[in-house]
């Protein structure tokens, strides 16, 4: 009588994300997890080629791409018997502000946020539950009160770190008339409850000032005591909140 033993190599290898931000710095080492005996490795890439190790028996390998990856364990005792596993490389990413629109329509103000990036994102405002993306490369709050705010916005698949943007939504009337009737005479920018405005300079189309107001200070549409023209304006407003901290926003708006 005889018996036949069999010496297959038993161990696990899992799935692991790669966050692309973290190459070439950072790549991705997968581990061999809880090897029952001693053995050697052979790796495979997401294309079926070999990935070269410094030696047969080291139990890890460096990956910089996703993609479904292999790993032979052979036996080192002399039955040479071997066990193949398969494993996935999922890549994600932080995400990329690429451009932050401010809408401001009160009393239904809207923030439109664009990302760009491989990763899964969610958004939240200020301390706010994150949401999933409500537009194909980016997200859009809506109701956003004036004031300071700042865009949290993370990777759900876990890659680190989380971004974040301050923002500053204002109040201004979008067009003046003052012809003293009492709606619309004059040009103002409202922060919010918690800002006081430090400044507002005003300009034509040519980039003259036409006014440069302190504090809250509105412009009744006058240019060294006379009634400016009928055109549109710009403005550069800048605040302070109640710690100090300053922002600044910019605009346009028309005299008629």
């Amino acid at each position: 009588d005889f018996q036949v033993l069999i010496d297959n190599p038993v161990y696990d290898v899992s799935d692991h994300l790669l966050c692309l931000d973290q190459l070439p710095d950072n790549p991705l080492e997968v581990h061999i997890e809880n090897p029952q005996g001693a053995y050697t490795y052979y790796w495979e890439n997401e294309k079926g080629e070999e990935i070269v190790t410094p030696s047969p028996t080291q139990d890890f390998v460096t990956i910089t791409k996703g993609g479904e990856y292999t790993v032979i364990a052979t036996a080192t005792t002399g039955s040479m018997c071997t066990t193949t596993k398969k494993f996935i490389i999922s890549e994600s990413s932080i995400p990329k502000i690429e451009t932050v629109t401010i809408f401001d329509d009160s009393p239904s103000n809207r923030v439109s946020v664009l990302v760009s990036g491989v990763g899964d994102y969610e958004f939240a405002l200020d301390g706010g539950v994150f949401e999933d993306a409500n537009e194909l490369e980016g997200h859009i709050f809506y109701n956003v009160t004036e004031g300071a705010h700042t865009i949290y916005i993370q990777d759900k698949n876990g890659c680190l770190p989380m971004v974040s943007r301050e923002i500053v939504v204002i109040r201004f009337p979008r067009v003046i008339t003052p012809n003293h009737d009492g709606i619309n005479d004059t040009f103002y920018v409202y922060g919010g409850d918690g800002f006081a405005t430090t400044s507002l300079i005003i300009y034509d189309r040519y980039g003259k000032v036409m006014a440069n107001l302190n504090k809250n200070t509105t412009w009744d549409g006058l240019y060294l005591g006379t009634l400016a023209i009928k055109s549109d304006y710009w403005f550069v407003a800048k605040f302070v909140d109640t710690k100090g901290k300053q922002y600044e926003r910019k605009g346009h708006f028309s005299l008629k």
